[in-house]
């Protein structure tokens, strides 16, 4: 009962020397109580009090006493760091003001479990994770290469741990485990690598944890949340991969990149594979092993034919006919390319419909087409041409010629995937794009190149008929050659391989109608010519190469 009154006559005191002072003595008041080991019931009156004397009402002193007590315990354990040269472990006492309020939060988690609370665990990890992004950017700015990423790697784990952990005291809710996340990536989305480049370690550990992505990605509402947060760490990297840049530090973090990736296509490849468009422009064209990883996810419901199986007829699987599912909005990306007084988007459906009346068809559309496609005009940066725009161009024709294909398979003329449309417009931009654009335009048909569905069907058709009926006096871009270039820099890396690279450049060098080995960059140098009798053996068993091939 003394103990009881002594709080009571203490709570009065807070009011009275403000949030900062009553949040530094909440802090040392539950320190104290957790270093005698207490029971349950301990804690329990603990928190019954706090509640009792509106600590947790909901208001705005409610927000003010946590954000100090997020400030207090970040500064406490910041200070304790840096005043010793000595390095700390996780056990060290540095994180006990960190440990003791993220196990605060999980006490105060029991009553806070309800979603129509004025407060509850959700909101109130809303108003931690503020706190912690608006301690560590100032921080950042004030101390930039000293910047301490320990104290906030540590809080955020413990956030995560401590609740979204379905335990015995803390009743599992979807709902608030999913805010709690929410509240977390909002941090990391805010302290990403390339705002506060020192939080990368830190954050890629956060990010890549236990009990934060595999969590975040249970719940469909999850996805574009981790889908934002990967791009923000593949955007990070892309300077350093395109400039090739890779320091010591640089490399390590990539290499925590692709074991991310790595359980990403082993645990949740339909995540991978519906925004693997959105991902893939985040990346330069040299990461060609990322870009591998995320083409090579399928869903787990597709299991498709191996690659190698002899006279293997893709268009007769039925997964051909079906569009895979993906999360990015292609028509939005088309829309956003201003031609005069239109948009692409609108210009290519009027040049794919019948002319009419209603349906009047832009002048020289193919002729302009290479101008829209433009991002950096000047030269300066790694391309001039838009990646994102080649992408969502390849898989509009890929949708539109799937909506017709049915109809025209009654004309033995196209029963093909592809259209005439389709064939005219990728025809024309080979023949008129310089070797830039030619190759940025090869890459974006080679994206689609994944798992067994109508726009894999869609781009190896494409591929394997310009490499056919676009003989090199057509351009002097050698499509031929460029055309190989992309394919084979994505099959000699280690594995995964996306699956319809592996069908298509087997289709090139088993089916003699394409001539693939009577081209002289075939044969050019030694080192190349080493490559393609690696990878042609590796495609084709010994006998096969031998016999059709016999100067291998």
């Amino acid at each position: 009962m003394v103990r009881y009154q002594f709080k009571i006559v203490a709570w009065c005191l807070i009011h009275v020397a403000g949030n900062r002072g009553g949040a530094n003595f909440i802090l040392n008041e539950w320190i104290s109580v957790l270093s005698s080991n207490p029971t349950e019931a301990v804690i329990s009156v603990f928190v019954h009090q706090i509640r009792d004397a509106g600590v947790i009402a909901g208001d705005g002193a409610t927000q003010d006493i946590f954000k100090h007590l997020t400030e207090i315990s970040l500064k406490r354990c910041s200070d304790i760091l840096s005043s010793s040269a000595q390095s700390f472990g996780d056990s060290s006492p540095a994180y006990v003001p960190i440990d003791s309020f993220a196990k605060f939060l999980l006490a105060l988690g029991r009553i806070l479990n309800d979603p129509n609370r004025r407060l509850h665990r959700g909101n109130l990890t809303g108003v931690v994770a503020k706190a912690i992004t608006n301690c560590a950017l100032e921080e950042f700015r004030s101390q930039r290469n000293q910047f301490d990423q320990r104290p906030y790697h540590r809080l955020l784990v413990d956030i995560v741990v401590y609740l979204t952990e379905p335990t015995a005291s803390l009743d599992p809710n979807d709902t608030l485990q999913y805010k709690v996340l929410h509240s977390v990536a909002s941090v990391l989305h805010t302290l990403q690598p390339s705002h506060v480049p020192a939080f990368a370690f830190a954050w890629l550990e956060v990010f890549s944890h236990r009990c934060f992505m595999p969590r975040l990605l249970q719940v469909r509402n999850g996805w574009p949340l981790m889908d934002g947060l990967l791009y923000d760490l593949l955007l990070f990297m892309e300077p350093h991969i395109r400039l090739n840049d890779m320091a010591e530090p640089v490399t390590s973090l990539y290499k925590g990149i692709l074991r991310v990736l790595l359980v990403l296509l082993h645990d949740f490849p339909d995540f991978l594979s519906e925004n693997h468009v959105h991902l893939l422009q985040a990346i330069p064209s040299q990461a060609i092993q990322i870009r591998n990883l995320i083409c090579s996810a399928m869903p787990r419901a597709i299991r498709p034919p191996d690659p190698f199986t002899p006279n293997l007829q893709v268009d007769l699987l039925p997964d051909v006919r079906r569009p895979p599912a993906m999360k990015t909005d292609v028509n939005q990306i088309l829309s956003s390319v201003i031609r005069g007084s239109s948009n692409l988007r609108v210009d290519l459906e009027s040049w794919i419909q019948p002319p009419g009346p209603q349906n009047p068809v832009p002048p020289l559309f193919l002729d302009s087409l290479p101008n829209s496609l433009l991002d950096n005009p000047s030269g300066r940066g790694e391309f001039r041409f838009n990646n994102s725009v080649l992408n969502a161009l390849v898989i509009f024709m890929a949708n539109a010629d799937l909506a017709t294909w049915h109809s025209r398979q009654n004309s033995p003329a196209e029963s093909s995937i592809l259209s005439r449309k389709s064939i005219e417009l990728f025809v024309s931009l080979s023949v008129n794009l310089d070797p830039e654009g030619r190759f940025q335009l090869f890459s974006a048909l080679a994206n689609q190149l994944r798992f067994p569905n109508a726009h894999t069907h869609h781009a190896c058709t494409i591929l394997l008929f310009l490499f056919r009926e676009l003989q090199p006096q057509d351009s002097p871009g050698h499509i031929q050659e460029q055309i190989t270039r992309v394919l084979m820099e994505r099959l000699i890396l280690l594995k995964p391989h996306p699956w319809g690279v592996l069908i298509t450049f087997i289709e090139l060098i088993r089916n003699p109608q394409y001539n693939f080995w009577a081209y002289e960059f075939v044969r050019a140098p030694s080192d190349i010519n080493s490559i393609f009798q690696s990878v042609a053996r590796n495609c084709l068993n010994p006998q096969q190469v031998w016999i059709r091939f016999p100067f291998l």
